[in-house]
């Protein structure tokens, strides 16, 4: 199979809220207002995904650079009063302004996902890309895996999360960025401890993105008392730009 000659991106999945959310949306208007983005800011990432695909048919008005994101809601900014206002793009600035060239972004999430879907849906597409890249551009990708959260509530056996986050970490191109899951619980503990090792192990880079900080920590959480607020995803910025050393970027 020859290289693409130019980049394929499926639709992004909106999935709708569960059960759960749907009935605390009732009693809660927090809840409910951030219910009330995935649907768009879904439909914004899916937009931009797909104007990077007309383009890719002629490479020369594309970046020199790309930046891949794998994730959940997280990825797409729920929570923030903008999508753009989430943790990617910022990233994305970060690197334009440490290289001095154009980087062009790909969100490939939804909402609820979890690492069974970044393993099946997402990397797939993600590695497919960056042949495209470096076939065409011979710039740098880079690559964030931030998806695992979801499954600390919903993966109920945690030795199969160990293996499906072990999995997916083998799968990633060197040198990519790992965000560990968000929580405080026994299960976010033990499930952060391996993802480290693993991380280790495979030559990636490990980033703590809700690493908490006593002052302004009730700012740091959206109206649903879940997701990040403006402020919250400026330090999960700051924690992947801090990761994007020298090394990485240039």
């Amino acid at each position: 199979m020859g290289t693409p000659d130019k980049i394929n991106l499926p639709e992004l999945i909106c999935k709708k809220p569960g059960v759960t959310v749907r009935a605390a949306s009732l009693v809660s208007s927090g809840i409910k207002l951030v219910s009330d983005q995935v649907q768009p800011y879904t439909e914004f990432w899916n937009q931009a995904n797909q104007d990077l695909v007309s383009r890719s048919v002629d490479p020369t008005q594309l970046g020199k650079n790309l930046l891949i994101v794998i994730g959940d809601s997280s990825a797409l900014g729920v929570g923030a009063s903008q999508p753009e206002l989430g943790f990617v793009s910022p990233v994305r600035d970060f690197l334009v302004q440490v290289t001095g060239e154009g980087c062009e972004l790909v969100v490939l999430a939804h909402s609820g996902a979890r690492v069974a879907n970044g393993i099946e849906q997402f990397l797939p597409t993600a590695l497919e890309v960056r042949e495209y890249w470096e076939a065409h551009k011979h710039g740098t990708v880079w690559l964030i895996s931030c998806i695992g959260s979801n499954d600390i509530f919903w993966t109920l056996s945690l030795a199969k999360l160990q293996r499906q986050l072990t999995d997916l970490v083998k799968s990633l191109p060197a040198r990519s960025l790992v965000a560990t899951l968000a929580g405080a619980s026994p299960r976010a503990f033990a499930s952060n401890a391996h993802l480290k090792k693993i991380t280790n192990d495979n030559n990636m880079r490990i980033v703590e993105p809700w690493r908490n900080k006593i002052s302004g920590a009730l700012d740091r959480i959206a109206e649903d008392k879940f997701h990040p607020s403006d402020y919250g995803y400026q330090c999960m910025a700051d924690a992947f730009c801090e990761a994007l050393d020298k090394e990485m970027v240039l």
